[in-house]
């Protein structure tokens, strides 16, 4: 269950006049956004999506710099208001209806601003080798291959284990030398995950993966060291527990076809392990494979969930 927490602040001159200032260039951003649209639309018979419009901010930034001072998902989420806008409009005139188009905001008509890092924000994840996970929205986690750094080290005390004679006091520390090496390894992976999921956590409402069988996963001999090597049920275990006290949500998706499957037109497109780029050849689109899957992954978390219908492609 998601709960809501309303709360009356009193800020002081200082912060009261950096809200004024937050809240005037948020409203310029909605007012840009509805211009770039509404030319778009009037010019070139064009329809701007509003994941467009998020790609337009770095150059709006650069053109006004003070835009750098507002969080950049509270500037999206301006952007994202002309987008409700216009789908309520068109909606109303496909109904039969006569209503006005959305109006630009003059001052004192923008009066609330939005963080939308977690309540509402969501995120399909694709663990992996070549990075630890991929984001639906396209960010990416390294892996740091904890047990391929101490590989060396590890040989290096077993090779004093072998050689030393069994029931000698010199076996005992050997043998101690190489617990102590598996216990710093699965420190680091504890650690990470930890850390990992407390970022998915503090930042997102809902968090879906892949219901990986890991053990069926293991019997690939060429990928076993790897798929070893990497926390990707701990992350989901830990992942979960955080989200369930912090009033997110973790669901499990079938695993099926993420990789294969195009995120914009829905055709399979096969691909070898080698193949690290998803290209349709029905719609076009190219990107890195593993994000082309966690957007597969948020669609059908958002599916199992009940949400049938969402935007999930950015492009």
């Amino acid at each position: 269950m998601l709960k809501a927490y309303k709360f009356r602040i009193y800020p002081t001159k200082s912060q009261r006049t950096k809200m004024e200032r937050t809240l005037d260039l948020c409203r310029w951003t909605y007012n840009q956004t509805l211009a770039y649209r509404k030319d778009a639309w009037e010019k070139e018979g064009k329809s701007v999506s509003k994941y467009e419009t998020h790609n337009l901010l770095p150059t709006w930034k650069e053109e006004k710099p003070e835009l750098n001072d507002v969080f950049s998902q509270t500037l999206q989420n301006a952007q994202e208001r002309v987008d409700l806008a216009l789908k309520a409009f068109f909606r109303r005139v496909k109904a039969g209806e006569n209503p006005g188009y959305p109006r630009f905001r003059g001052r004192g008509w923008y009066d609330s601003f939005t963080y939308p890092q977690k309540d509402g924000s969501l995120v399909g994840v694709d663990v992996g080798l070549e990075s630890f996970a991929t984001l639906s929205n396209g960010e990416t986690i390294a892996n740091p291959r904890f047990f391929r750094e101490e590989e060396t080290e590890l040989a290096r005390v077993q090779r004093k284990l072998s050689k030393a004679p069994k029931g000698t006091p010199e076996r005992k520390k050997a043998l101690r030398m190489v617990e102590r090496v598996h216990e710093r390894i699965a420190n680091k992976r504890y650690d990470f995950a930890h850390k990992v999921s407390r970022y998915l956590v503090n930042r997102f409402g809902l968090i879906a993966f892949e219901d990986l069988s890991i053990q069926n996963m293991l019997k690939n001999h060429c990928l076993a060291k790897s798929i070893s090597d990497v926390a990707w049920n701990m992350l989901v275990t830990l992942t979960s527990y955080k989200a369930a006290s912090a009033g997110s949500m973790v669901v499990l998706v079938d695993p099926r076809n993420t990789s294969k499957m195009c995120s914009r037109c829905g055709i399979l497109v096969e691909k070898t392990l080698s193949d690290r780029v998803h290209n349709c050849t029905q719609c076009g689109l190219s990107l890195d494979r593993d994000w082309n899957a966690a957007i597969n992954i948020l669609r059908l978390g958002l599916q199992s969930v009940g949400i049938k219908s969402v935007e999930a492609c950015p492009f």
